[in-house]
């Protein structure tokens, strides 16, 4: 008998608006198709599935409909670690839940932060400044071209083929608009060439999670940092495996999955 699952995201077409946002600002919420994938896909493997919005709503929803298991994908709209909200939650109700825990998601959705951790633990990311002001002087370590954008976003807001600064002028003209658009602080980081796919895979099996509802999210493909992480010695992945604690996906009480960083050509740092 299968699993009785709630499915849990956040709507683009549910979220909240207000004068002045961004017109990305809700760029890494969900579509219906793409409920409708993951729904229909788990209901072919025998399941049964039901969508909630990933809100307050939930205090009520869930000990209505008890589920066996939560599989969550919640972007979240407000606060620096947003995506950790349903989760906290679903633990403090002691539901089981797929992805990554608390402490993970708030971590890496700060991405100096993450980067500080992994620095700390001696693997590979690039020299970084992170901006509060546009006019801050750039630290003597760091060469251009250059990368820009916001720290705490996701799904690659702010990040177009102008966040590569090739001098002074561009970076200041960058800084300006992210600060103003965004209204957070802005990571600046050495650039490296590379090319990004985000898979969703299933820890336990190996195989493609929910077979072709992935497609219904479709990765953007990225120039950024993250291409460093495809290429680590042992002793590296030896140490990544000691971050794991803070950058992990172990999951609360039920079936896991992750995102996997999949490389298709080798990365070039810039000189």
């Amino acid at each position: 008998m299968g699993l009785n699952v709630a499915v849990l995201a956040n709507l683009k077409k549910n979220a909240p608006r207000f004068g002045g946002m961004p017109a990305d600002q809700w760029d890494d919420l969900d579509s219906d198709v793409t409920i409708n994938s993951i729904v229909a896909a788990l209901e072919t493997c025998g399941h049964g599935a039901t969508f909630l919005e990933g809100n307050l709503s939930l205090v009520e929803t869930l000990p209505r409909l008890k589920p066996d298991i939560c599989f969550n994908i919640c972007e979240g709209h407000w606060g620096d670690s947003r995506e950790s909200h349903i989760p906290a939650l679903l633990e403090m109700l002691r539901i089981p839940y797929t992805g990554a825990r608390v402490l993970a998601l708030a971590l890496t959705l700060d991405k100096p932060m993450t980067k500080r951790v992994l620095h700390f633990h001696g693997l590979p990311t690039p020299a970084f400044q992170v901006f509060e002001r546009p006019n801050e002087p750039l630290d003597a370590d760091l060469c251009f071209p250059l990368f820009v954008k916001p720290s705490r976003e996701g799904t690659g807001m702010g990040v177009t083929a102008d966040s590569i600064v090739q001098n002074e002028r561009e970076l200041r003209e960058r800084l300006a608009g992210h600060l103003d658009r965004y209204d957070q602080p802005i990571l600046v980081e050495r650039y490296v060439r590379g090319r990004d796919l985000a898979r969703q895979d299933d820890l336990q099996s190996g195989e493609q999670a929910l077979g072709d509802a992935r497609l219904a999210r479709q990765p953007r493909v990225l120039q950024h940092h993250d291409a460093a992480l495809g290429f680590l010695g042992r002793d590296q992945l030896a140490r990544l495996h000691q971050v794991r604690p803070y950058l992990g996906v172990a999951p609360h009480g039920g079936h896991a999955t992750r995102r996997r960083l999949v490389r298709d050509q080798p990365v070039q740092h810039a000189p």
